[in-house]
């Protein structure tokens, strides 16, 4: 299930193989996050790519940064996620 909240998108999900349940984000930053759900001690983040800066793009709707703005999809089957990530790059 996928809940957009302060520009981050939050999937709840069940390892497979351990059984634990984690929370994946991704935000508008490029940033994913994957988070315990039952402790809440960040497991894993990275930034993708730099995001792209709204200023270059004379949009002033979304925020600062445009990164990952869609909703990313998990494959259960193979615990993969899949999202599309806008950068900029000089």
């Amino acid at each position: 299930m996928g809940v957009l909240a302060s520009g981050a998108f939050l999937f709840f999900h069940t390892l497979s193989s351990t059984g634990r349940q984690i929370i994946f984000t991704a935000s508008s930053e490029n940033r994913i996050r994957t988070f315990d759900a039952a402790t809440g001690e960040l497991l894993v983040e990275r930034q993708i790519l730099p995001p792209w800066p709204m200023a270059q793009a004379n949009c002033t709707e979304l925020g600062k940064t445009m990164g990952i703005m869609g909703t990313p999809v998990i494959y259960t089957d193979y615990e993969i996620a899949f999202f599309y990530v806008k950068s900029y790059i000089e």
